[in-house]
């Protein structure tokens, strides 16, 4: 996979304690293992610590996040409602197909 650039992710405590470290290296775990076939998920390069912070390095693809696609549509209303529905069902489908994707990896996102 190339990517244009890298993201660097860094657990964003000096001292965090052992809980906070694993859950980061699940999901280093989950990026590497569960997600490598996976094409709608960014794939973990490395996993390192630096100057006491642990950090993961992350494939860049450069695009917009979802929020800043939803707002640049609803400022640019150059076409009917009916198109803008026709968009919104077809941009739910493609996050669908994503979540089914990652779903099928056997991975399931849980913030707790």
């Amino acid at each position: 996979i190339i990517c244009d650039d890298v993201a660097i992710k860094v657990l964003n405590m000096k001292n965090p304690d052992e809980e906070e470290i694993k859950r980061f290296y699940i999901e280093h775990e989950i990026l590497t293992e569960n997600l490598s076939n996976c094409d709608v998920s960014r794939v973990a390069l490395k996993k390192t610590k630096h100057n006491g912070f642990h950090c993961m390095y992350l494939g860049w693809f450069n695009g917009v996040t979802l929020e800043e696609y939803i707002t640049r549509r609803s400022k640019n209303k150059r076409s009917v409602e009916k198109y803008d529905i026709i968009n919104a069902v077809r941009l739910s489908c493609m996050i669908t197909n994503a979540l089914s994707q990652i779903h099928d990896c056997k991975v399931i996102h849980n913030d707790f």
